[in-house]
């Protein structure tokens, strides 16, 4: 009887905006190689998302619904939504491999739920890439990202969140932002250790300014060719669903850019001098 293949699956953790979506893009430049988003969030029992999938687009320019990967795999895990994680997560990626012929699959869900339910998969081979952006620039990241999502005001909270926007109001603050990129990078180096999986760390600043370096690492790493090719991760190879804006703008894919607004803000500087334990782990987060 012939052996089953195990399906190499590299999972990118990190917290939010830090570079997830950019990394997965450069790793898809490997025609073996599929990127599937952050799949997490279509098995986990918490998230509704699987019950309102119309609302969303397939990097493959596709609605997830209607996508020639996704479709099949989206009424699969309907059907059998009450599945433990892990055997959901075996659907999604045995559903891939055979439909894309590649067992090296991309999962950019970052959060360690998935990590943990991932590694119980008996089939399946983990490799995990942990990037961090430097604390101050996520900082700033995520307060553009509440201006542009217009949510400012705790008025606007409680009308887009109802009571659950007093909490997020309060989640707003610099020092709760800071802690919680510490606490969320330092779990996930708990969380690879514990698991006893291969696992690489690279910053979001490396991998923007000295990216023919941090690429050859990678490659070396996971055993697979890279070429800085963003334009080349759409189509076929790329699936990302649920990523942030960039999978959609093909501009913006053009060329990897860092940006440094972050250094005209000055807001960061409180948070920084209250916490040295939080900037003594962002300067050696490599």
């Amino acid at each position: 009887m012939k052996e089953e293949r195990r399906k190499q699956v590299i999972f990118i953790a990190s917290c939010g905006h830090s570079g997830s979506t950019i990394l997965e893009l450069l790793l898809t430049s490997n025609l073996h190689c599929v990127g599937i988003g952050e799949a997490f969030q279509l098995v986990d029992p918490r998230n509704r998302i699987i019950d309102h999938v119309e609302k969303y687009t397939c990097a493959c320019g596709d609605p997830i619904e209607t996508c020639e990967l996704w479709g099949s795999i989206i009424e699969d895990l309907h059907q059998k939504r009450d599945l433990p994680v892990a055997e959901k997560y075996s659907i999604i990626f045995q559903n891939v491999s055979d439909h894309c012929k590649t067992d090296c699959i991309i999962d950019s869900s970052k959060v360690m739920g998935a990590l943990e339910s991932i590694a119980r998969i008996p089939d399946v081979s983990v490799k995990v890439v942990h990037i961090l952006r430097d604390v101050r620039a996520y900082w700033v990241s995520i307060k553009k990202g509440r201006i542009r999502r217009n949510e400012r005001r705790l008025r606007d909270l409680i009308r887009k969140f109802g009571m659950a926007g007093f909490y997020k109001y309060l989640q707003r603050n610099r020092l709760y932002v800071f802690q919680d990129w510490y606490r969320t990078n330092k779990h996930i180096l708990r969380t690879i250790r514990r698991l006893k999986l291969p696992a690489v760390t690279l910053s979001y600043e490396d991998l923007c300014l000295n990216t023919d370096a941090t690429l050859s690492t990678l490659a070396e790493f996971l055993g697979v060719r890279l070429s800085l090719d963003p334009l080349g991760a759409g189509g076929a190879h790329n699936h990302n669903v649920f990523g942030n804006r960039l999978r959609h703008d093909p501009e913006r894919r053009k060329k990897l850019s860092y940006d440094y607004q972050w250094l005209g803000h000055t807001d960061w500087m409180f948070p920084a001098m209250c916490m040295p334990h939080v900037m003594k782990f962002n300067k050696n987060r490599t």
